[in-house]
């Protein structure tokens, strides 16, 4: 059941893609004086926070939520940032960055899972 859910978000994700490559290659978003930041945000939120989210939701898993979202506003962020940053390392900043936090909640989440449920002292002798 959980795997129809996905492969139908998958599939949900990929006619929106190909429809958003229909208005970006027929210059229709061109048209609309959109600011091309707001663009960017508007294409990373529609492929990779909203899929993300639909999958956290039907799995339940909170964290993803966080993930997505982080996810989501790399390249928005990286976009950004290279008025200040030199461009090809505003990517490698941000995308270090929104990566090292995501390391990071894995690791918190090892650790409360670890201290949730300790090892046997059985366990540990026969080793």
């Amino acid at each position: 059941m959980k795997k129809q859910k996905t492969v139908f978000i998958l599939t949900i994700n990929m006619l929106m893609l190909f429809i958003i490559f229909l208005l970006t290659s027929s210059g229709f978003l061109d048209d609309l004086n959109i600011p091309w930041f707001l663009e960017v945000l508007f294409i990373q939120l529609i492929f990779v926070t909203l899929p993300l989210c639909l999958v956290a939701y039907y799995f339940q898993y909170s964290r993803l939520y966080i993930i997505a979202v982080l996810m989501g506003s790399s390249i928005f962020i990286a976009e950004l940032s290279s008025t200040f940053i030199i461009p090809p390392f505003n990517y490698l900043f941000i995308f270090l960055i929104i990566g090292g936090l995501i390391i990071l909640m894995g690791v918190i989440s090892l650790f409360k899972f670890l201290k949730k449920y300790p090892k046997q002292k059985e366990e540990a002798d026969k080793l």
